[in-house]
């Protein structure tokens, strides 16, 4: 073989080389790049678990009806309600009170269990009158950073018996005796009667028709104990999409606002994804024309 050739041999066996180890680098970061921005991706924007989701809705409207909202393939179907037998517990679930909404007695909710919340306060001499406090006003951070509504509309005396059975649930059978301490306490309850009473002037609009503001659509929620923004916030997605969001889809449709008390009255899926939204049958037909004119209005 002459010089020549030999030359031209090596320089072909070089280029030849140089091809493969570029070509071989890059499949290989690529799939490194692919697996990391795989990994960050998911953790970052993680996909919505439509199963995940619709247990978090059932355990929200179960205390209220035990409903169960079924999957996106079958249509929800409601069964009768288990009558609780705790006094607290029949308290919560006669009057209304949104609690078992986001907290199971034994297992993790939407927010801690009360077993958890008890563990935790166990001791604190503070404690009853702090979580009344924030039971009663609302607040965010201690468990995480999914926020708890106020709960305005429970009376001093119940908030007072909830909060003691809460605290002497640690050890399971000690919610009974708690009822004791919770009549001393029970005097202050009075003014919380006359307290309420300016919030129901503030929503009288619900009734004449007239468009609410968001304070007052959210004072009407709060008060009536409708579960609205147990999965819809105002300026975000949460387990449903938020009001605004609703408002821009339907922004100019003049059917909107029948179509939608509809939809909310009766309960539905398929509109904003899998996850089904139950039935608001006890939303009354004037409070469900306010707060439905209040959503187009955003």
């Amino acid at each position: 073989m002459s010089q020549t050739e030999t030359i031209k041999a090596r320089n072909s066996l070089i280029w030849w080389t140089i091809f493969y180890t570029v070509v071989s680098l890059v499949v290989v970061v690529g799939w490194v790049m692919y697996k990391l921005g795989g990994d960050f991706g998911y953790k970052v924007n993680a996909p919505v678990d439509p199963e995940f989701y619709r247990q978090m809705v059932e355990m929200r409207v179960k205390p209220v009806g035990q409903v169960n909202v079924g999957t996106a393939a079958t249509a929800p179907v409601a069964t009768p309600a288990a009558a609780p037998t705790d006094p607290v517990l029949k308290l919560i679930s006669d009057k209304g009170y949104a609690c078992l909404g986001c907290h199971q007695v034994d297992a993790e909710s939407v927010g801690p269990s009360y077993k958890k919340v008890a563990e935790k306060y166990k001791g604190d001499a503070n404690a009853a009158s702090m979580l009344a406090k924030k039971v009663k006003e609302g607040g965010v951070g201690t468990w995480g950073q999914v926020p708890m509504p106020a709960n305005a509309t429970v009376t001093d005396e119940d908030m007072q018996k909830i909060v003691t059975w809460v605290l002497a649930n640690s050890g399971g059978t000690a919610a009974k005796p708690a009822a004791k301490p919770a009549d001393k306490p029970a005097e202050p309850a009075k003014p919380a009667a006359t307290d309420a009473k300016p919030t129901a002037t503030e929503t009288k609009p619900a009734a004449s028709g007239a468009t609410l503001t968001t304070e007052q659509a959210i004072a009407l929620i709060t008060e009536k104990g409708y579960l609205c923004t147990s999965c819809h916030q105002v300026d975000m997605k949460m387990v449903g999409p938020g009001y605004k969001e609703v408002a821009a889809k339907y922004k100019g449709d003049a059917k909107a606002a029948s179509m939608l008390a509809k939809k909310a009255k009766e309960g539905g899926v398929g509109t904003w994804g899998e996850i089904p939204m139950p039935p608001n049958s006890t939303v009354s037909d004037d409070d469900m024309n306010a707060l439905i004119h209040w959503i187009l209005s955003l």
